[in-house]
């Protein structure tokens, strides 16, 4: 399978291939995610958290030259779905526009503003505390479900 994208890496996790995403610079202002491909995970979102770690200027950064670094202040990505909204980017990017699709139903695009000083570690603590929120919820959610 090919890609568009400028650069492809990869989100190594205890030396392990845990998900791959490819981005480019595409406007003079934003980078744009290509693709997120993760590995299936019974417990985490790890796709969240490749959007996560590719919204850090940090990382940003390393992808720009000088005069680029200056300039780019946000990341893009665009989906094709059959849903209205996207729940894996939910909180972390911005649905910036919906388009009706005749052959998958939405094309989506989301945007957010890069996040300047927030390390690879900081990233992975906020994710997991995230990540945490968000299986308390969907338990309390399920429970709630039974109860009824």
């Amino acid at each position: 399978m090919g890609s568009s994208a400028t650069y492809n890496r990869a989100l190594l996790i205890d030396g392990y291939v845990a998900g791959v995403f490819g981005i480019s610079k595409m406007a003079a202002d934003s980078v744009f995610v290509w693709y997120v491909m993760k590995v299936p995970h019974e417990k985490y979102r790890l796709g969240r958290l490749c959007y996560m770690l590719a919204q850090n200027r940090t990382f940003v950064d390393t992808l720009l030259d000088n005069i680029e670094q200056e300039k780019v202040v946000k990341m893009r990505t665009a989906m094709l779905t059959r849903y209205p909204e996207n729940k894996e980017v939910r909180g972390i990017m911005k649905l910036v526009n919906r388009a009706e699709d005749k052959q998958n139903g939405y094309k989506l695009t989301y945007e957010a503003e890069l996040i300047e000083g927030r390390s690879e570690q900081q990233t992975l603590i906020e994710w997991l505390r995230r990540e945490k929120q968000w299986q308390t919820n969907r338990a309390k959610a399920s429970r709630s479900k039974d109860a009824q």
